[in-house]
C-alpha cells in the first residue's frame, strides 16, 4: 500500500514540475532575464558616462589650449591645439557609440518587460530615451520622452518623481 502511494507521488512529480514550468516558471524566467539585461544596461550606461567624462575633460583641455592660442602666437601651440581637437572629436565619437550601446541595452530590457507595464518599465524607457539623446539622436530621444510624459500625465502621475525626471531630460534635450 505504502509502495503504491510513493510510486503515485513519484509519478506526479513530473506533472507538478511541468505545471510550474509552463505556469509561474515562465513569469519568473522572464523577470530573471529582464533583471540580467538591466544589469548589462546599467553597466553599458556607466561605461558611456565614463567615456562622456573623458570626452568632456578633453574638451576642457582643448578650450584651455584655444585660450592660450588666442592670447599668444606660438606655432607649436597651434599644432598641439589641432591634436587636442582631434582627440576631443575622437573621444566624443567613442562616447556617442557607448551611449548608443546603452540605448540598445535598455531597448532589450524594455522588450523583456513588455508584459509588465508600470513604473519599472517607465524608468527603463526614461533611461533609454536619455541614452538616445546623449548618443546624438536628440529628436528620437526627445520624442520618446514626450510620449512617456504624456502617458504619465494621462495616468495622473504628472507630478511623480519619474515625470519630473522626464521633464528635466526633455528640457536638456531641447
Amino acid at each position: 500500500m505504502m509502495r503504491t502511494i510513493l510510486w503515485t507521488i513519484w509519478g506526479l512529480v513530473p506533472v507538478a514540475v511541468l505545471a510550474f514550468h509552463f505556469g509561474p516558471g515562465q513569469h519568473l524566467a522572464a523577470r530573471d532575464l529582464a533583471a540580467r539585461l538591466q544589469v548589462d544596461a546599467i553597466e553599458a550606461e556607466r561605461a558611456a558616462m565614463t567615456a562622456q567624462d573623458d570626452a568632456y575633460a578633453a574638451h576642457l583641455a582643448t578650450n584651455e589650449l584655444r585660450r592660450q592660442a588666442f592670447l599668444g602666437s606660438d606655432a607649436a601651440l597651434g599644432a598641439r591645439l589641432e591634436a587636442a581637437i582631434a582627440t576631443e572629436e575622437r573621444l566624443y565619437a567613442v562616447a556617442a557609440a557607448a551611449w548608443e550601446e546603452a540605448a540598445d541595452a535598455y531597448e532589450h530590457v524594455e522588450s523583456a518587460l513588455t508584459d509588465r507595464p508600470g513604473p519599472e518599465r517607465d524608468r527603463v524607457r526614461l533611461a533609454r530615451a536619455r541614452a538616445l539623446v546623449r548618443s546624438g539622436d536628440i529628436w528620437g530621444g526627445a520624442d520618446e520622452l514626450e510620449v512617456l510624459l504624456m502617458e504619465l500625465d494621462d495616468a495622473d502621475q504628472g507630478s511623480s518623481e519619474l515625470a519630473r525626471a522626464t521633464r528635466e531630460e526633455l528640457a536638456g534635450a531641447h
